[in-house]
Formats: structure tokens, sequence, C-alpha cells
């Protein structure tokens, strides 16, 4: 909960707590979880999930005690993704595996090495809010120029092991940039 106050205080974020009740597949996704937050908290379809770490999700489903969330993971997830250090910009998507995603960016010819660290890229009103931490490069597969040039991603948050989690309900009204890394 601490690390979760932490992100959402350097992100300015406003959030809803919420416990994870259940994993499974739902809606056409592999990777979800259910939370014990609905409408009734004032959670909709679209919010991000967070942890103490970076972002788990997002809401796809709600009740009104409970919201389904599809986890980044998921192989039908993409997130608009920036790279810390050079500020390209393309999309992170997941592989269906709980530990690896892929990045693609945008500019062939960008750098991009391992270690590289990624925060969302999203605009205020968009599917996902701008500066949550998602995960660090750890393999870059072809040479700058290809267009099959893929960064293999390790993610921030260990989506096996999720206990409480946040749902944005507000997001930032500045991007925080990369304040919120860990």
């Amino acid at each position: 909960l601490n690390d979760l106050l932490r992100l959402a205080g350097a992100g300015q974020y406003r959030f809803v707590p919420a416990q994870v009740i259940a994993y499974g597949p739902a809606q056409g996704f592999a990777w979800t979880i259910t939370v014990d937050a609905g409408t009734r908290d004032g959670i909709a379809v679209d919010q991000n999930v967070v942890n103490g770490q970076g972002l788990v999700g997002r809401v796809i489903r709600v009740t009104e005690s409970t919201a389904t969330v599809a986890l980044l993971v998921d192989a039908t997830s993409t997130v608009g993704a920036r790279v810390e250090s050079s500020m390209e910009k393309g999309f992170l998507n997941g592989t269906g595996a709980a530990d690896s995603l892929e990045l693609q960016l945008l500019d062939p010819f960008a750098p991009v090495q391992p270690g590289d660290r990624l925060v969302s890229f999203g605009v205020r009103g968009g599917a996902y809010v701008p500066g949550i931490p998602l995960g660090t490069v750890v393999e870059v597969k072809g040479t700058p120029g290809q267009l099959t040039r893929i960064a293999t991603v390790k993610p921030f948050v260990d989506v096996t092991s999720l206990d409480v989690v946040g749902i944005i309900t507000e997001p930032p009204r500045t991007d925080p940039r990369d304040s919120v890394l860990p």
C-alpha cells in the first residue's frame, strides 16, 4: 500500500484502492483479475489499474461491487509507451506470458537498448493515462531500420502475485513524465 501511495503521489493520480479477489479468463481475454470495487465506488470501464510498481491493466467490465481487469500481459493488450532516455514512442504489446511484453517503436531507427525504462504515453481522456511505469527493455531483436525490430520488455508488475491495487479515477492534470519511475 505504501508503494501504491508513493506512485499515486508522484503521478498525481486519484485512485480507489481495491483487493484482488479472483484470477481467470473473461470475455475473450486470457489474463484477467477481478477486484472488489465497482460502480458504487466510482469505477468505470477503461479506467487504469496500478499497483506500487506500475501498470496492472485496465477495467473491461464493471458490476455494482466488482470490476474485471484485463492485465497488461494479455495477448490482446496494447499500450502507448515512451522510452525514458530518448522520449521515443511506440506500442507495448502483451504476449500472453506473465513476464514478457514486446515494444515496437514508431521510428524503426530510434535508439533502444537493454536497460531502457518505459512509461505509458497517454492523453487525458484516452484509454491510458500518461506516465505510468511499464517495464524495462531486456533484449532488442533486429538492427535499426528493420521493420520487424522488436524489443522484449520485462514488466515492472508481477501479475502472478497481485494483491492490493489502485484504480485510477482521475488522471493527472499534466503528464508526470518520468517522476513515477522506480
